[in-house]
């Protein structure tokens, strides 16, 4: 009897390398709950150190502002955890399985947004030319976990359960402007270096487990740039309202 209840789903795996339509749209992103100010800095000194790092250079020097930026980034762990948003709340997601299938995920959640943290030295460099610092960010997950409930249907059957998976090593590249003159801080550049390591796993459904997951690359092509593409609006937002922030304590 479970043989006959499998079958379906092996047809749909044997059918997928040239059947699997893709509904693939840009990701919905809230993050209003993500409110950082002057207000939420544990210490304002914190700002203070960076203010005078920044304004002591006057030369053609690079320096080393680690230690500032970790103390920021903790900060924001902080902020992001107070704000809601680890974990964060994932929209739902259709996936279209021709002939006749679809695949259901729902009440997804993306896990740990809260561990940004810098996987390499943080360097300001200064021309004087311009009278303008160019600040080169590099920031990464560790290690970032999702779960979705799914419900699979093909012919006439439905199998449910559970989608989780894990992305690591991910890495953004960020760079930010100072110009003296007008005292302001810009975001110039965004840029993903990696993407990371994708990896993900049906559960729940017993026995077809081996089954589902026999179309995991297939999900993967959906799921793995959709999920990059919130992490890269997410550190974009933050980072936003952490220059607000910056700008105006230089400016008070």
């Amino acid at each position: 009897m479970m043989l006959l209840y499998a079958l379906p789903a092996v047809i749909l795996c044997l059918s997928l390398g040239n059947s699997l339509s893709i509904d693939y749209d840009e990701p919905t992103v809230n993050f209003e709950k993500l409110e950082i100010d002057i207000q939420h800095w544990s210490d304002i000194a914190d700002l203070e150190n960076l203010q005078n790092a920044v304004r002591s250079q006057n030369g053609s020097l690079d320096i080393e502002i680690n230690e500032i930026v970790d103390v920021i980034l903790d900060n924001l762990r902080s902020i992001i955890i107070k704000s809601g948003l680890d974990p964060y709340e994932l929209e739902d997601r259709v996936i279209n399985l021709k002939p006749s299938g679809s695949l259901n995920l729902t009440d997804g959640y993306f896990k740990d947004l809260s561990s940004i943290n810098r996987y390499d030295d943080v360097v300001i460099s200064y021309a004087p030319t311009r009278q303008s610092f160019s600040i080169e960010l590099p920031l990464s997950f560790d290690q970032l976990l999702f779960n979705y409930k799914y419900q699979a249907k093909f012919l006439l059957l439905t199998y449910t359960g559970n989608v989780q998976g894990i992305i690591s090593d991910i890495k953004i590249g960020m760079e930010f402007s100072y110009n003296t003159c007008d005292n302001r801080i810009l975001i110039n550049k965004f840029r993903l270096r990696d993407s990371g390591k994708f990896s993900l796993i049906f559960t729940g459904s017993g026995i077809l487990d081996w089954i589902l997951n026999a179309f995991t690359s297939a999900v993967t092509t959906i799921l793995h740039p959709a999920l990059i593409r919130i992490v890269e609006l997410f550190v974009n937002t933050i980072a936003q309202q952490v220059v607000n922030v910056i700008n105006s304590f230089l400016n008070s």
